[in-house]
């Protein structure tokens, strides 16, 4: 179960930070409740329909997890709520593209936390 799960709320919070951070478009001082609201409500659907798609694939490749990871997320954001940086799929897009980023750095930061914490013979 946890090792479902955990992929789950990854996926969640890259594509919820993501969708934050474009939101504002990187004014972070400028965040409100109304600005989190959207962006867990995009990370959430965002992340489920991620989550489903992988498990569907059945694949623990990392830069195809991002791949679906952005798409999903750019998708989704552009139906949860109108673009306010160019036209209204150039939001989305920001969205989709960072929350791919953030899965490979992510990725990466725990794939080289688990070889370092790994007992070596």
């Amino acid at each position: 179960m946890r090792r479902r799960l955990i992929p789950f709320v990854e996926n969640v919070g890259e594509a919820t930070a993501a969708c934050l951070v474009a939101m504002v478009q990187g004014n972070l001082f400028a965040v409100s409740l109304i600005h989190w609201a959207i962006a867990v409500r995009t990370g959430l659907f965002a992340g489920t329909g991620a989550a489903a798609t992988i498990l569907l694939l059945r694949t623990t490749v990392r830069w195809r997890i991002a791949i679906v990871l952005a798409l999903v997320t750019g998708i989704v954001d552009y139906l949860v709520h109108p673009g306010q940086l160019g036209p209204g799929v150039t939001e989305a897009a920001v969205t989709g593209l960072g929350a791919g980023a953030l899965s490979l750095v992510v990725g990466a930061l725990v794939r080289r936390h688990r070889r370092a914490s790994t007992p070596r013979a």
